[in-house]
């Protein structure tokens, strides 16, 4: 798998879902502690920031049921302290690799749930690598 992060002014879940299809790929889905760890060491600053700063779009969201986006099945979760939460209004979520001020620990290297359009500033995209033939 390929994996790169936008970071943007303002990003809502639609706008970051744009930039990841723009690209040909996907909002990054997680199926794994593996996955996950990988995910925040790509995307972390280093100190907890403010949620709108530190939160980071993933390809996750509820219609009746979890699903990811490029239509994986939803077979791992790693969500913070009391998520997911409001659910109906917070139907799309995003990732904290750092935690967010205002958040205890529990939500470092967690998920949270988001209205889809909250205003964030990252997102990370997925995508299958593809293997060129040549001579060395």
């Amino acid at each position: 798998m390929c994996y790169k992060m936008f970071a943007k002014s303002t990003l809502n879940f639609t706008d970051a879902s744009n930039i990841c299809q723009n690209q040909n790929a996907n909002l990054v889905s997680i199926h794994s502690d593996a996955e996950n760890s990988l995910i925040g060491k790509l995307t972390t600053i280093g100190i907890p920031l403010d949620w709108s700063i530190a939160g980071v779009w993933i390809g996750l969201t509820y219609n009746t049921t979890w699903t990811w986006t490029d239509g994986t099945p939803f077979d791992y979760q790693a969500w913070g302290s009391g998520d997911p939460d409001h659910i109906g209004s917070s139907n799309c979520v995003n990732f904290y690799p750092d935690g967010a001020t205002g958040n205890d620990d529990n939500y470092i290297m967690k998920w949270d749930t988001s209205i889809c359009n909250d205003s964030l500033r990252r997102t990370i995209c997925k995508k299958n690598a593809k293997v060129i033939q040549g001579s060395y």
